[in-house]
């Protein structure tokens, strides 16, 4: 039970970091750069793929771990410690948002939408950061293998990210899914445990 309530409050504080990171990213970015791939393509305005799925997404996602207690101590602290690096990233990183930016407006969006928060993308990582989490459920690996590969080209088409960022994305998730795995050995054996 501690461990699983620690998770969450890392999370938490994960979160915090991350919405202060963003907001000082985008106070501190530089001018944009050219993007060989961005270069080449259209800026659509996907804001209902890039903001209201990706909700509707991690809604689900939160929902299905909430169900299932013995993956939540394991989960919660990578994703932590996903947050954590991603903002200390975004912080040394003072790139200015791609050019042909969409801007997106709302309630919400200056609590999570940030546009200095580049390097790496989250809407990537994230989602392959659940696949390699939960690799043994053949579903829930499909699902973030699904959302990363969904994402990739959202992001990209709306210019909301560089395609540094987004392929960027895979090889620092896979860093810190190995290193969350020797930082929490006792919540991935329970996790693998109680799945087996």
């Amino acid at each position: 039970m501690r461990s699983l309530l620690t998770g969450w409050l890392c999370l938490m504080a994960g979160l915090v970091i991350a919405n202060r990171a963003g907001t000082y990213a985008t106070a501190m970015a530089g001018p944009p750069v050219g993007d060989l791939i961005l270069d080449h393509i259209p800026t659509l305005d996907l804001t209902t793929l890039h903001v209201t799925v990706a909700i509707g997404y991690w809604l689900g996602v939160v929902a299905w771990i909430l169900a299932h207690p013995q993956a939540q101590a394991f989960a919660t602290r990578a994703f932590a410690m996903l947050l954590v690096v991603r903002s200390i990233f975004i912080c040394i990183t003072h790139l200015g948002p791609p050019p042909n930016l969409l801007k997106v407006e709302g309630p919400f969006a200056p609590l999570i939408l940030f546009t200095g928060d580049l390097f790496f993308s989250g809407h990537v990582g994230a989602p392959f950061l659940l696949a390699l989490i939960f690799w043994h459920r053949r579903t829930v690996r499909y699902a973030g293998v699904a959302g990363a590969v969904f994402f990739a080209p959202v992001v990209l088409l709306a210019h909301v990210h560089y395609s540094l960022d987004v392929l960027g994305a895979l090889p620092m998730v896979w860093a810190i899914f190995e290193a969350s795995c020797r930082l929490f050995p006792r919540d991935r054996a329970q996790l693998l445990a109680a799945d087996s």
